[in-house]
């Protein structure tokens, strides 16, 4: 998209403001990315806070040991209270989703 901005600003010569306005794309989020593109950071991360202790490889055997349920699979909430540090609820969630 930021690509396609600047292509469109070079052959226009149209402010930013704009083009992003034309495209119903807020000028802040196009300045969000296009600096962090400049500065060679990720432009989407996952949200909630990294998790830093090494994974547990018990974690997989005691997903697969869960009793799956067709909507719910139960023992969840307590697996994630013990491997909260490790992994985050939603690749926990895709584990046993899937």
């Amino acid at each position: 998209m930021v690509k396609i901005i600047e292509s469109i600003k070079k052959e226009t010569g149209m402010p930013y403001g704009m083009i992003c306005k034309a495209l119903q794309l807020p000028l802040a989020s196009f300045n969000r990315w296009r600096s962090k593109i400049r500065g060679s950071e990720v432009l989407i991360n996952r949200p909630g806070p990294k998790k830093v202790q090494p994974f547990d490889p018990c974690l997989e055997t005691e997903v697969r040991l869960l009793d799956h349920g067709t909507r719910r699979s139960a023992g969840t909430t307590g697996l994630y209270q013990r491997y909260r540090s490790n992994v985050s609820r939603r690749e926990l969630g895709g584990w046993w989703s899937g």
